[in-house]
């Protein structure tokens, strides 16, 4: 049954998946922005990023959580990374990411990483008229790293297609699924590419990274076609792929 008494209204949608700390739901609402509620009721909303073109935000990913801070990107209007604090939703620092934020980003040590790129999901460029005159220009994408405190960018890797689908990491590598087929393996600290390897089509859902003991031993990843593969997370290699039936 239901715990809470009655849905969470909102005058926009909701796209991406809710994050749960220190007893607050924060959840994304595109034009609505970021919505910070009591988790245990639901009814008392704690405070509200307000999104919108005259805020020049749009949150369709899930928030990612770090200690008191709650980190979110925006995909429409402008094109950055906000910190707020859990407590109370004030700003702490915004950033510019240049490209679309329409994945979840993931907070690996002091920073947090952000995959960005043109398009969305469905095509590799864009126009949103509601934009008014920015378009997309070629279709491009990046892995963006930034400092949790202060939002300065550590590092930045351009990629030749969008990320937006979220990322992965372990104690050494971050892990993107690119839009252009590819799996990359970044260094966490120099921002440098270690691997890529082609899955043959764009690549539509997260990589998954699977350690033992700290040391990653595994990372898998399924392309838009239905080709899924167990990569080495060392050298790349594929160390077996399968075709999932019924792709058509």
């Amino acid at each position: 049954k239901p715990a809470w008494a009655e849905p969470i209204k909102t005058g926009s949608h909701t796209e991406g998946s809710p994050a749960v700390a220190g007893g607050k739901l924060f959840f994304p609402a595109g034009d609505d922005g970021l919505i910070a509620v009591d988790a245990k009721t639901g009814t008392q909303r704690l405070w509200q990023l307000k999104g919108g073109k005259d805020a020049g935000i749009h949150i369709d990913a899930a928030p990612a959580v770090s200690g008191n801070r709650v980190f979110v990107g925006s995909g429409l209007y402008s094109f950055v990374a906000v910190a707020l604090d859990t407590e109370t939703g004030k700003e702490l620092w915004r950033s510019d990411l240049k490209l679309r934020s329409f994945a979840a980003p993931i907070v690996l040590g002091k920073a947090v990483h952000y995959g960005v790129g043109t398009g969305n999901m469905a095509h590799d460029t864009e126009h949103y008229p509601e934009e008014g005159e920015k378009k997309d220009g070629a279709p491009a994408g990046a892995v963006v790293a930034l400092d949790t405190e202060t939002g300065k960018e550590l590092w930045r890797l351009d990629l030749p297609k969008a990320v937006h689908v979220a990322l992965a990491g372990d104690a050494f590598s971050v892990y993107a699924a690119s839009r252009d087929g590819s799996v990359y393996a970044i260094d966490r600290k120099t921002g440098k590419l270690r691997w890529k390897t082609g899955l043959g089509s764009a690549i539509m859902a997260p990589p998954a990274v699977a350690a033992s003991g700290g040391v990653p031993v595994a990372v898998y990843a399924v392309g838009r076609e239905g080709l899924l593969a167990c990569l080495n997370p060392h050298t790349g290699k594929v160390v077996w792929q399968k075709q999932l039936p019924g792709y058509t």
